[in-house]
């Protein structure tokens, strides 16, 4: 099944799997259950595309445009590939609960992008294209992030901003001749 959300608020309680395309270029996803999209996901918006639905993705996603912001404690997993393209951010509202952004998978930075929900979390792989600049924050009063995966960039920037971020073991930085790590304020702490 293909679902394509450009306006409408789609909520309830139930468990959601969309295992054909998902469009989605406005509207809400409201409600207690799970998203999970399976096949290949487009977000491009011009505006804010919000979820207080957890929402679990094991395909593909294209975040192409407007900023995905996760509310009232919704949790956005990445299992499988993220690509952020241009003009695009993933962040919070900072409402009850924590919002958060977990990466399993492969997130892909294809353009200058921020990402700054309460907590990010990367167990997998995060690859930052060559000439593009990724800021990583975290809102809601220095929540702290664990980062035992991989980022790997060459000729990119990746910004730590305002909050410490704690590497674990197992945490690998895969960079070549021009790889610039940005401590803007934030903290990078070794806990192995």
């Amino acid at each position: 099944v293909n679902l394509n959300n450009n306006s409408s608020v789609i909520q309830g309680n139930d468990d959601i799997q969309i295992d054909g395309a998902f469009n989605w270029s406005a509207g809400t996803l409201q409600g207690s259950g799970l998203l999970t999209t399976t096949g290949i996901s487009t977000v491009n918006s011009a505006g804010t595309l919000g979820t207080q639905r957890d929402w679990s993705n094991i395909g593909t996603i294209n975040h192409s445009g407007g900023v995905l912001q996760s509310r009232n404690g919704a949790v956005i997993t990445n299992s499988a590939i993220y690509n952020a393209n241009g003009g695009t951010q993933i962040t919070s509202n900072g409402g009850p609960g924590i919002e958060a952004f977990f990466n399993t998978g492969q997130f892909n930075v294809n353009a200058d992008i921020l990402v700054q929900p309460q907590l990010f979390d990367n167990l997998g792989t995060i690859t930052v294209s060559s000439g593009f600049v990724l800021s990583l924050g975290a809102t809601g009063g220095g929540v702290a992030s664990n980062q035992t995966g991989t980022w790997d960039f060459s000729d990119a920037t990746i910004s730590l901003v305002n909050n410490e971020w704690i590497v674990g073991s197992g945490f690998t930085i895969l960079s070549q001749p021009g790889a610039v790590l940005n401590l803007a304020g934030g903290i990078l702490t070794n806990s192995s």
